[in-house]
């Protein structure tokens, strides 16, 4: 048939009008669409650029061990003793107190937390912060239970900054990834840090570090519509302990 390149050709067309740019394309629904429930807005603030030595490099591995050690894996129960979540908390303040996710803690009754080196402990008090706007929640450790606290950063990090978390994903224990900060986001009330470490399931809760071991921020979720954008509350926002 004469006329059937130029048929193919008109189908082609049809066919690539339909599909788009695959996944390379994102709507202006999508573009407006909330991308994270935590996080209300997207203002990113100007903030400096860190020179960058080994983009995603975390410290030796004596200093992950022991960060490590103050960070935990935690499983949460419902009254009847039914897990209802996952997530990872870590030991911050003086005195010294368990922080994580609030989202992770919904219908608590109460929680076993295992240590690096395996040990487990409950906890079965409730928080004495709670806070579902900033999605933190603390808690007194038990008394027979001594955890070092993690040292905070005083500053945000500057965009590019190396950063890694621990956290406990996949249902495993204090899982190193490593990453840099993209920017820091303001909804007009806390700081955000967007960074570009790994995270997922099982790292609600949990710490994300400087590459100089600093606590600079707590893990609070991801974006949906982006590659590997995720977001953690800013250390700066936790309240002092007491």
């Amino acid at each position: 048939m004469k006329n059937k390149p130029i048929l193919i050709f008109v189908l082609l067309f049809s066919l690539l009008l339909y599909t788009g740019c695959g996944n390379t394309c994102t709507t202006e629904e999508e573009k407006t669409k909330p991308v994270a429930s935590d996080v209300k807005t997207e203002t990113i603030v100007s903030i400096p650029v860190t020179k960058l030595s080994d983009p995603g490099e975390a410290p030796d591995e004596t200093t992950l061990e022991t960060l490590a050690s103050s960070v935990l894996k935690l499983e949460v129960f419902d009254d009847k003793d039914t897990r209802t979540a996952t997530g990872t908390g870590f030991v911050y303040g003086d005195p010294a107190l368990l922080v994580t996710s609030a989202h992770v803690i919904i219908n608590m009754d109460h929680l076993e937390a295992t240590k690096d080196n395996g040990e487990t402990f409950t906890v079965t008090a409730k928080a004495v912060y709670l806070d579902k706007d900033k999605d933190i929640a603390m808690f007194r450790l038990p008394e027979d239970i001594s955890i070092p606290a993690l040292e905070a950063a005083t500053d945000l990090p500057g965009r590019g900054t190396n950063v890694f978390t621990i956290g406990s994903q996949a249902g495993l224990t204090n899982l190193v990834t490593t990453g840099i900060v993209s920017g820091i986001w303001n909804d007009g009330s806390f700081d955000y840090l967007i960074f570009t470490a790994p995270v997922s399931g099982g790292n609600s809760g949990g710490p994300i570090f400087d590459d100089t071991g600093k606590l600079i921020g707590i893990v609070i979720g991801t974006y949906e519509k982006a590659q590997n954008l995720n977001i953690g509350l800013s250390v700066q926002e936790l309240p002092e302990t007491e």
